[in-house]
């Protein structure tokens, strides 16, 4: 858009071509607002503008609206043969896909299949990939099973695909089975495994076949190695990346800036300034110019500030911008954003507000994602005054509002208890005649959860169908945890059988509600039957659902009952964190009197046995259970500074993410 107005001011009007060159940018930027804009200024729309915006719409996560392009662009005649045809289809397949919105894509292969449009090999990978994201193995090899009898057997791309859904459902040894052919492992399948589970970001699955492959004499290459790291990186693991990495050096293989930029990635995930930028300085150094690296200095500085962020170091966020503008880098709008979240993280709103102006100064025009940044932020502090006021800055600065913008801006009213806030703006983004999606009921739902009316979560899923709008299995996982947090067990029950009737197909966030659902009223029969249930669809059983026991228990007052569910998780593989102590710490104060023995030998083992560093919620239960003066002189005993702790946020870098709920780096979380 930049050189667009450069090239305009220079007395060159844009052309069919030049539009189109930006309206490409605009859809793999995910702005399906720029996209649309940029359509209506072309004189005569060709396929390729037209499947530009589907893509933009299809990458946004908008399937509605891709479906309503894929539509225009059909009825406009511009596909001149099958094949045009197959590739629009197809676009919209990856953005059911991604969404994982199984109900929309079968539509759209049966539609193909009745228009005698054969199905190609892209559209049933989106096909395996929803089903994968949906957890359903059984889908995503019937699937391979349909692409093979269609010729596409030997597609290595189908069977890799269906690898990760068997990694997303938790049936590894289906993916080991799917991998090998039946055969020994060999170093080929080991890295497919490995590979598979980075996408799927499953690291217990990654490291398993890493050492099944050594234990199979399969010779370790760098290959397979990277693999790994890259999984922990990806799961925000910085402890395992290193570990694998000091592996991975002890075997005297050659060390790359590769490998470094991924413990660059680990670290940032993990929140961890210290160490991304030791690593970012031996990626320079194993550079073979020093400087220009493979993803450029502005990438690599996004990256650390986005680390900087998650530990709320504004200070490291605003000199490593300062780095990357001295070394004659134009700093640009993910640049921008990637500070004002650190500004955000530091809750200091008014220090993120300063850097959306700063970047205006400096010419880069913040865009839907800057915003969203924004929203978001003030989302997760529950401050809905600030959200409005973005929103409203976005809409003076002519940023058109799209419907993951309001989503956003609900999630803040829902984060402040404000119902009838959330109301309000789903009413005000009607009037802008923005198309609600499921996504937009599940932020009502929340809200509606967050101050426990049921009845009112149980309204929005009926006006979610009154709009024609299919409600996804994540808008039933929300109706559940609104059931669990108001502690009904008979509403969530009848939820679970609704999701059941709608010919959805419960995940493992849905069995996480049901678990905290039991958990919440201390009823450990019933606990146990949803847990064994898992299994019985398929599923085996992830941090989450483990974390749904451990702190539903605790907040039922039962922290031996928590603590045995932490030693499970721990069983099967599954790391403890800060958080899953200050659940079971919750349950030491919660017992009526609250048990301080407890709690003082969670205490010791939190710092001298898993070493981690108390925080915030630690040093609060503690209080609560000890007092201040006992507390102190514990804390004091274990050489653990207590004022320190209380300024110390909860590690949110440690919360797990949620099975099929794609929320994994800041692009993808913001989207």
């Amino acid at each position: 858009q930049k050189w667009q107005e450069i090239s305009a001011a220079s007395g060159f009007l844009p052309d069919a071509w030049s539009l189109n060159s930006v309206l490409n940018a605009a859809a793999k930027a995910n702005d399906l607002a720029a996209a649309e804009e940029l359509f209506g200024k072309l004189p005569s729309p060709q396929l390729k503008d037209y499947t530009l915006v589907v893509d933009a719409a299809a990458r946004s996560s908008n399937v509605k609206a891709a479906e309503a392009w894929c539509e225009r662009a059909l009825a406009a005649n511009v596909a001149r043969d099958t094949r045009d045809t197959q590739v629009l289809y197809s676009i919209v397949m990856h953005g059911a896909a991604f969404c994982g919105d199984m109900l929309s894509l079968e539509r759209w292969l049966a539609r193909a299949q009745q228009n005698r449009i054969e199905r190609t090999e892209s559209m049933y990978s989106a096909a395996i990939i929803a089903a994968g994201k949906c957890s359903d193995l059984e889908a995503a090899e019937r699937w391979y099973s349909a692409a093979c009898n269609e010729g596409h057997q030997s597609s290595l791309k189908l069977l890799d695909d269906v690898v990760v859904a068997a990694i997303r459902s938790g049936n590894l040894a289906s993916a080991e089975r799917w991998a090998c052919g039946g055969k020994v492992m060999n170093k080929k399948s080991a890295t497919t495994l490995v590979s598979a589970a980075a996408l799927a970001e499953n690291l217990p699955a990654a490291e398993s076949w890493v050492k099944k492959a050594q234990e199979s004499i399969v010779e370790l290459d760098r290959t397979l190695y990277a693999a790994v790291i890259n999984t922990a990186a990806r799961c925000g693991d910085l402890s395992a990346a290193e570990k694998w990495f000091r592996e991975f050096r002890a075997e005297h293989l050659q060390t790359d800036e590769h490998l470094c930029l991924s413990l660059v990635h680990a670290a940032a995930h993990a929140g961890n300034i210290t160490a991304a930028e030791q690593y970012y300085q031996a990626a320079r150094a194993f550079s073979r110019n020093g400087t220009n690296l493979l993803w450029g200095m502005n990438y690599l500085c996004s990256m650390i500030i986005d680390a900087a962020a998650k530990a709320g170091d504004m200070e490291a966020a605003e000199r490593w911008f300062r780095r990357a503008e001295a070394a004659g880098n134009s700093p640009d709008v993910i640049m921008f954003t990637s500070v004002m979240s650190a500004a955000s993280q530091a809750r200091d709103l008014d220090a993120a507000r300063q850097w959306l102006e700063d970047a205006t100064r400096a010419g880069v025009k913040p865009n839907i994602m800057t915003f969203t940044t924004l929203i978001s932020a003030a989302s997760k502090r529950g401050d809905f005054t600030f959200a409005t006021s973005a929103l409203k800055d976005a809409v003076d600065r002519h940023v058109k509002p799209d419907i993951v913008l309001i989503d956003t801006v609900i999630q803040a009213a829902a984060q402040a208890g404000d119902m009838s806030a959330a109301g309000h703006v789903f009413d005000w983004s009607q009037d802008l005649r923005l198309d609600p999606d499921a996504g937009t009921f599940t932020c009502l739902i929340n809200a509606a959860s967050k101050v426990g009316d049921t009845a009112a979560a149980e309204a929005w899923l009926d006006r979610c169908i009154e709009a024609g709008i299919q409600p996804s299995i994540i808008t039933f996982d929300a109706l559940i945890m609104s059931a669990a947090r108001s502690c009904n067990t008979t509403a969530a029950e009848a939820f679970f059988n609704k999701t059941l009737l709608s010919g959805q197909k419960p995940d493992l966030a849905t069995f996480s509600g049901m678990l905290s659902a039991a958990a919440r009223t201390g009823d450990v029969a019933s606990a146990e039957r949803w847990f064994h249930t898992i299994s019985e669809y398929g599923l085996r059983a992830d941090t989450w659902c483990y974390v749904a026991l451990i702190r539903g228990f605790g907040n039922a007052g039962k922290p031996e009952t928590a603590k045995q569910w932490l030693r499970e998780m721990e069983n099967h593989g599954l790391r403890a964190s800060i958080s899953n102590f200050n659940d079971i710490l919750c349950g030491c104060a919660r017992c009526l009197p609250p048990d301080a023995a407890c709690a003082k030998n969670l205490l010791r083992e939190i710092v001298l046995e898993r070493r981690f560093a108390p925080d915030y919620q630690t040093a609060l239960h503690c209080l609560k259970i000890m007092g201040r003066q006992e507390t102190r002189r514990v804390f004091s005993e274990l050489s653990v500074d207590l004022d320190r702790a209380l300024q110390t946020l909860p590690a949110l870098n440690h919360i797990p993410k949620q099975s099929g709920h794609q929320r994994t780096g800041l692009g993808t979380q913001l989207r």
